[in-house]
């Protein structure tokens, strides 16, 4: 059987994004993939995965400048 996770950039879009983790969970998913969570504190992303038994993953980083700091 092939395991799934739930986009919940895409997915449950009717719902704010830290309530997408639980919809997720009550569909029976056992990880997510969000990548750019970044308009939401990464304490509050942690608590809603952790609150539904959730992996994370696919998680991208802002873009850089090309240049070295």
């Amino acid at each position: 059987m092939p395991r799934l996770a739930a986009n919940i950039a895409y997915l449950f879009t009717e719902r704010p994004l830290i309530e997408r983790f639980g919809a997720a969970a009550a569909m029976g998913f056992k990880a997510v993939e969000l990548q750019f969570p970044y308009d939401h504190a990464s304490p509050a992303i942690k608590a809603e995965l952790t609150k539904h038994r959730l992996t994370q993953l696919g998680v991208n980083t802002p873009p850089g400048t090309g240049k070295p700091d």
